[in-house]
């Protein structure tokens, strides 16, 4: 990813507190990172939560809001309170990555770790040993390579539609 400057944000004017020479220290900061994980703790020094001081009744949400965010540019162990659109566009990141890093953190997650790939939600999962015996299987019943492709395949095909039967009969006998 390449800088991109920020120049327009809110009416607070977050580009005018944060020079150019800032915001590009800053973006550096975060797209050298190698991994997801130190990223998204990156993005947790970023962030702070505090209980809404009060609620609005009159609008009606499917849920209240748990936290009021407030956004932080980290200079050399500064924190420069920016507007949420200057956070995005100096990172550039989107708001869903931020809105996933800020609902793990109401859910009491601080340290971010990237779980892609290691749930265990797969009770359909065909375990080796299974594998094993269907080819196995496979390999009792009668088969021919194609002769469409032969040439370029290693395929091999069942011989005819009688396989069906095949084992049925076998068990019967």
């Amino acid at each position: 990813m390449d800088f991109r400057s920020v120049k327009t944000c809110c009416q607070l004017k977050c580009y005018d507190i944060i020079d150019c020479g800032r915001q590009k220290s800053f973006f550096l900061g975060f797209s050298e990172l190698q991994s997801k994980n130190d990223k998204d703790n990156f993005l947790v020094r970023c962030l702070e939560a505090t209980l809404p001081q009060q609620v609005n009744t009159t609008f009606k949400r499917k849920t209240l809001a748990l936290y009021s965010w407030k956004y932080y540019c980290v200079l050399q162990n500064k924190k420069l309170q920016v507007c949420m659109n200057f956070l995005l566009s100096v990172l550039q990141i989107g708001r869903k990555r931020l809105r996933t890093i800020q609902g793990k953190f109401s859910r009491g997650i601080t340290v971010m770790r990237d779980q892609r790939g290691h749930h265990n939600n797969r009770p359909r999962t065909i375990s080796d040993e299974v594998w094993d015996m269907v080819e196995k299987h496979w390999a009792s019943l009668p088969h021919s390579e194609s002769h469409y492709s032969s040439a370029k395949s290693s395929k091999k095909y069942f011989k005819s539609v009688d396989q069906i039967s095949l084992p049925f009969q076998s068990s019967l006998v």
